[in-house]
């Protein structure tokens, strides 16, 4: 008795896709939510195409290009668009309101992602995307 062997068609899976993604926060050299939108990208860099909109705060905009910079492998897979990030307020009286009313920070947030959707939309209009996360 002959064993055929199983075929298994790879082309698909081994597909690089072009993935769109959206990190508010994306910063290789700060912890919490920036080094988790910075981590998620790189991830996905590793196996497919990425292009992320990003925000450009607490230096985000150096810190990504040195690390662009550094590896070829990465600069080669990940586009980065940044867009301005909103800052709080610098008086101390506006600050004490920014953290004492949090509809003024998520209103400034809301604002953000939707710069941040209208960016996506021109990405997909220059070069297609297969998946947006």
């Amino acid at each position: 008795m002959t064993v055929q062997p199983h075929v298994v068609d790879l082309s698909d899976s081994q597909r690089r896709l072009h993935v769109l993604m959206c990190a508010a926060a994306c910063h290789p050299d700060l912890g919490s939510e920036f080094a988790v939108g910075w981590q998620w990208v790189t991830a996905a860099a590793q196996h497919h195409r990425v292009t992320v909109v990003t925000g450009a705060a607490c230096g985000a905009p150096l810190a990504i290009q040195k690390r662009l910079d550094e590896d070829a492998n990465l600069r080669k897979n990940l586009s980065v668009r940044v867009l301005p990030w909103f800052d709080p307020p610098r008086s101390q009286m506006l600050e004490r309101l920014w953290v004492a009313v949090p509809p003024i920070y998520y209103w400034h947030y809301r604002r953000w992602l939707k710069q941040a959707a209208a960016e996506m939309r021109r990405v997909i209009e220059e070069d297609p995307v297969d998946i947006v996360h």
